[in-house]
């Protein structure tokens, strides 16, 4: 009997330490199976917000590219610090290029809430390397401060070869938008206008020279502009369609007569303001950074004789000027001489 007894005592003894061992397994398991569940929650969340932010980050580049080709003509006005002001209702907001976050500067002018405590920058004005298309410009760099690392340093006009912007850590989300290729843009468009015009209004006064279509054949009279600008208005002296600009540069919408016939502004209807709007039913004549044409034609413009000419202006923010020269485009006439892209200030 007494051997039964412990006999049963030692199975169950044995039964209770495999249970309480088997109870030790499941709880260790239980536990490494939610750590592993966190692990993978908390990598996911990361994961995930860094999806986020590297979308959003793309997103406010957009929204700061747009704001820079809106406002191209502010933003790059040439002077010794980089400094711009751009127009607001209030009267403007006027930026400095510095180390400094100006998110709350620029933040108005987007079209995108700035989130994630996201840090803009913005460089000192830069130049490209292009002799034939020289470009001014500024950078702007948008981070988001690392959660661990905090932000990174901004260097608003580094020494050659070095970043402007150094990241915090190598994982740090940033984004960066260049006015260079926007300017470039708006360049090549202003330059590719004023040849049209340029070529449209030669073609125009090289047809009433020669008669072709207007009944006229006066290779001696100049119809850019008076010989005598004090008889401007004489239909004999002067053009029907420029008044004259009185040895200086002068809007060429201020210059282009009211009365000007319908074929006349045709040449210049692709120009008219994007908002169709006119003043004194002049259109106005813009280029594409929104600034206006000029012209000059008297002065440094051929008078004396064939071909006369007149000379168009085409501003850029940064005090340069694009020059095209227009003649009667008659092979047959005594050349001149014309610089068709300068980049100096008219005179």
């Amino acid at each position: 009997m007494k051997d039964f007894r412990k006999s049963v005592l030692t199975k169950n003894g044995e039964s209770g330490q495999a249970i309480l061992f088997l109870v030790i397994i499941l709880t260790a398991f239980t536990a490494l199976l939610i750590s592993a569940i966190l692990v993978f929650q908390i990598h996911d969340t990361k994961a995930g917000r860094v999806s986020r932010e590297r979308s959003y980050i793309r997103k406010l580049e957009n929204s700061v590219t747009l704001f820079y080709k809106e406002n191209a003509r502010y933003i790059d006005q040439y002077n010794n610090n980089g400094q711009f002001t751009i127009p607001s209702d209030s009267g403007g907001v006027t930026i400095t290029p510095s180390s400094q976050n100006i998110n709350s500067l620029i933040a108005p002018f987007l079209n995108i809430e700035l989130r994630y405590n996201v840090q803009v920058y913005v460089s000192t004005i830069q130049k490209n390397q292009s002799d034939s298309q020289p470009t001014f410009y500024h950078i702007f760099y948008l981070a988001i401060p690392s959660q661990n690392y905090g932000n990174g340093t901004f260097n608003p006009n580094p020494p050659a070869g070095q970043p402007f912007f150094v990241p915090a850590v190598k994982t740090q989300i940033y984004g960066v938008v260049t006015g260079e290729p926007i300017e470039s843009q708006l360049y090549t468009a202003s330059l590719d206008q004023i040849e049209l015009i340029s070529a449209n209004m030669q073609n125009y006064f090289y047809s009433k020279m020669y008669g072709q279509g207007y009944g006229m054949h006066n290779s001696g009279l100049d119809y850019y502009a008076a010989n005598d600008c004090s008889k401007f208005k004489d239909p004999d002296l002067v053009s029907q369609n420029l008044e004259c600009t009185n040895d200086q540069y002068e809007p060429l919408e201020s210059v282009i007569l009211q009365n000007s016939p319908a074929s006349f502004y045709g040449i210049f209807n692709i120009y008219v303001d994007s908002k169709g709007s006119e003043t004194n039913n002049k259109p106005q004549l813009l280029n594409a950074w929104g600034l206006p044409i000029l012209i000059n034609n008297s002065s440094q413009a051929s008078l004396s004789g064939p071909p006369y000419s007149a000379l168009l202006a085409s501003p850029t923010p940064w005090g340069y000027y694009l020059n095209k020269c227009a003649g009667t485009s008659d092979p047959n006439a005594l050349q001149y001489s014309c610089i068709d892209q300068i980049v100096n200030q008219p005179s």
